[in-house]
């Protein structure tokens, strides 16, 4: 993942891959499995939708720019400099990115790659935000909140939760220290105790 972060953060790198692919093009000694691996790491890489778009046809448009340089080079007699071929791949990605349905991670990384490459940033939608009110309970009734919350995942947890009257006064309340337990234990465990102490 680091290199393809380098690949795509870096014009001089993309000169110099740019250089080699087109070198063995061109030359005739064009090594498939090192495209394939090249691919396989763009598959693999954990970027947001966007990137992968942007990064896949990085990839596919390089090699077409090649082919097709390659291909006037041979029949045409017309020579592509090595920066207007990276220029039009610059340009076809630029475009792309306005077709493309991918959104953008929060992330200081994607915001760098994103940048470098100068296109539209495409966040993710926000999500649907469902209003909840806190009903009082009926007379009688006890209701209790309870939560529970771990430090990462298989982390030091707690458990509380909060009795309240139908007069919205507090009855009690209770904090536990569970030791190391994922989240949905910690929440488990806050219901059982309420169970318990009701």
């Amino acid at each position: 993942m680091r290199k393809l972060l380098i690949i795509f953060s870096s014009h001089v790198t993309l000169l110099v891959v740019f250089g080699e692919l087109s070198l063995r093009l061109l030359g005739g000694v064009f090594d498939w499995m090192a495209l394939i691996d090249l691919w396989l790491d763009a598959l693999e890489a954990n970027f947001s939708s966007q990137v992968s778009q942007l990064w896949r046809l990085a990839i596919v448009t390089s090699v077409w720019v090649i082919w097709t340089s390659r291909n006037k080079l041979l029949f045409d007699n017309e020579f592509t400099s090595i920066h207007m071929a990276i220029t039009l791949v610059w340009c076809i990605v630029g475009e792309s990115n306005n077709i493309g349905s991918g959104t953008m991670r929060n992330s200081l990384e994607e915001l760098g790659i994103l940048k470098c490459l100068n296109v539209k940033l495409k966040p993710s939608k926000a999500p649907k935000i469902v209003e909840v009110f806190w009903r009082v309970p009926p007379v009688g009734w006890l209701k209790v909140n309870t939560d529970g919350t771990t430090y990462g995942c298989l982390g030091l947890a707690g458990s509380g939760g909060i009795f309240r009257t139908s007069r919205v006064s507090l009855k009690g309340s209770f904090a536990i220290s569970i030791g190391k337990a994922y989240t949905f234990e910690a929440g488990l465990v806050a219901v059982i105790h309420a169970i318990f102490y009701a």
